[in-house]
């Protein structure tokens, strides 16, 4: 073959080469146009996407930020983006971009919390910066209309994290955005990744919306998915609980949720899922003993039902999660004056149990009540009037544990002979960090076979001392006196040198407004001597006080006073000059 015929050859082969390629980079593009189209049919049936031309993104994106760290911070967007292939959100810097408090270094350790949660590596939020001129390399663009909450569920299969983390803050910030929650149409992002699992239709009554989840956004292939108006995580001003990550679990140190949240939260719940609560009687005795079917039995429960009845003449109902509906549970716990049952994530639901009822807990051989209360600190909360009582199982022989369980059910065969034998001799669980601890799970997971007598006779003495205390009504503890009026001082002479400090005073005029309520009225007086730097203070508890001291009569005295109430101070009033 002469140079001339291998051109020839080399050109037939090339040209066969080009359209054998073009042939598999069409049918590529076929492939992936169709999976494109199949995957966005997924995205496109929900209500609100809508594919837009990349000129309506052209000005980018912008943020407005208020929060001191990712702990406390939200955010809001316009035009977020996210990208399915790499899992990420895009922020877009065009000529339209606006930032405001977002920090310089948001990546230390993130820009934002996705659940209430504070602080964990798992729920971290951020963004990846992509110059807006890029947006014309994707082929579709989504966009979510309206305004969508992103955030993390934390732990969606447990009830108590459903209501702690999730339900109670969504209500709280659905409440901000919307002033009436009924009106919400913020639809929810559920972005952690779980499938629905089987609390999920209570995120459907927070918005007329249906919730999407990632799962969803990922059905969109190579396709860019936006948000018109994002806002992003969780407050955590509702929490009230920290589960021991970084020190023993236990009630946050500065909780600010009052029980005004929590009727409010419990009473819009079941208005959307059409509980009314029965006619609740103190007289009535009316209980309902949570049982559990799988692990954590009370291994006695119907002789502490009939044993209750008997001795308590009360009507005990056995119910468990596993028979009967969520709905039917809260329907009788919200009338019921008496609620029972063993350590565990269906407690949470006493946060609907009507005022004058009773909390009673139970806990395993080994495990202190001091330790651990999430539900103990949710019913105290002032204003609710939910007594609660904790009865502890001290006898070893009335217990039975599962050594050989998996180890995340409480089962220690895994370990070395010592520390089993060291948990197996030991009569309390020390203090642990969460989540793994084996002593901790491997208590917390044993059936216990209640003491009948000794229940009854700790709860009767507990119920005797909360009929003696009386509650504050929820909206009194959140009520503030104003300023005292018409303060007046003279000077009452003793000798020619001493004088007493006789004040009075009227209480804050918005006081009579809320006198219904049963409260302690204090009043705090400081007194100072002109020019001298010696405030004395006094608490009392009436308008007109005489102040006996070493008062100089031709000493000039400033006075003020504030009034307080249930522990709420109000404002310090105008100067006066005695």
């Amino acid at each position: 073959m002469n140079g001339y015929e291998l051109i020839i050859a080399l050109g037939i082969i090339g040209l066969a080469f080009m359209s054998y390629k073009n042939k598999l980079l069409n049918e590529r593009l076929t492939a992936i146009d169709a999976n494109c189209s199949t995957a966005m049919k997924n995205v496109e049936s929900h209500p609100g996407f809508i594919e837009v031309d990349p000129n309506i993104l052209i000005g980018g994106t912008s943020g407005w930020c208020r929060g001191e760290s990712n702990i406390d911070r939200t955010c809001k967007f316009r035009h977020l983006c996210y990208i399915p292939r790499y899992e990420e959100f895009i922020f877009f810097h065009g000529s339209k971009t606006m930032q405001s408090g977002i920090p310089r270094d948001r990546f230390s350790p993130a820009l934002a919390d996705l659940s209430s949660v504070p602080n964990h590596n798992t729920q971290y939020f951020n963004y990846v910066d992509i110059p807006v001129e890029a947006i014309l390399n994707f082929d579709k663009i989504f966009l979510l209309q309206g305004n969508s909450l992103i955030f993390n569920r934390f732990n969606p299969s447990n009830l108590m994290h459903v209501f702690h983390d999730d339900l109670l803050p969504l209500f709280h910030i659905l409440s901000e955005l919307h002033y009436d929650i009924n009106t919400s149409n913020t639809r929810l992002v559920l972005f952690d990744g779980h499938k629905e699992l089987e609390y999920f239709d209570l995120y459907k009554l927070f918005s007329s919306q249906l919730p999407l989840l990632k799962h969803d956004l990922n059905k969109s292939g190579n396709a860019l998915v936006c948000f018109e108006k994002a806002f992003i995580g969780l407050s955590n001003e509702t929490t009230w609980y920290q589960y021991g990550f970084e020190k023993p679990q236990g009630p946050l140190s500065n909780f600010r949720i009052t029980a005004r949240t929590i009727e409010l939260f419990t009473a819009y719940l079941k208005s959307k899922i059409g509980v009314t609560s029965e006619e609740f009687s103190q007289n009535k005795l009316n209980g309902i003993l949570i049982g559990r079917q799988t692990n954590r039995l009370i291994l006695n429960e119907g002789e502490l039902v009939m044993e209750l009845a008997r001795h308590l003449r009360v009507s005990i109902q056995l119910m468990y999660l596993e028979d009967v509906s969520l709905v039917e549970l809260i329907r009788k716990i919200s009338s019921a004056n008496l609620l029972i049952g063993i350590h565990g994530s269906a407690l949470a639901l006493s946060m609907f149990l009507p005022k004058g009822a009773q909390l009673v807990e139970i806990f395993p051989y080994a495990v202190n009540p001091e330790h651990y209360r999430p539900y103990k600190t949710l019913v105290s909360l002032p204003g609710l009037e939910i007594s609660y009582f904790a009865w502890r199982n001290m006898d070893k022989e009335n217990t039975v544990f599962h050594r050989n369980a998996p180890k995340e059910f409480g089962g220690i065969d895994h370990l070395p002979l010592e520390e089993q034998n060291k948990i197996l001799s030991s009569s309390e669980v020390p203090l642990h960090l969460c989540c793994n601890d084996p002593e901790w799970l491997f208590r917390i997971y044993q059936d216990t076979t209640v003491d009948v007598q000794s229940f009854i006779s700790k709860l009767k003495k507990a119920m005797a001392e909360a009929k003696s205390d009386k509650g504050i009504d929820a909206s009194a503890s959140e009520l503030y006196p104003w300023k005292v009026q018409e303060v007046e001082c003279k000077k009452v002479t003793k000798t020619a040198d001493i004088v007493s400090l006789e004040v009075f005073w009227q209480p804050p005029w918005n006081l009579k407004y809320f006198m219904k309520h049963e409260m302690e009225i204090q009043y705090e007086v400081w007194i100072q001597e002109a020019f001298v730097d010696n405030t004395k203070a006094w608490i009392l508890n009436s308008t007109r006080y005489i102040f006996e001291g070493e008062f100089v009569a031709d000493a000039t005295y400033y006075v003020w006073i504030r009034c307080i109430i249930i522990n709420n101070i109000g404002p310090f009033s105008s100067v006066s000059i005695c």
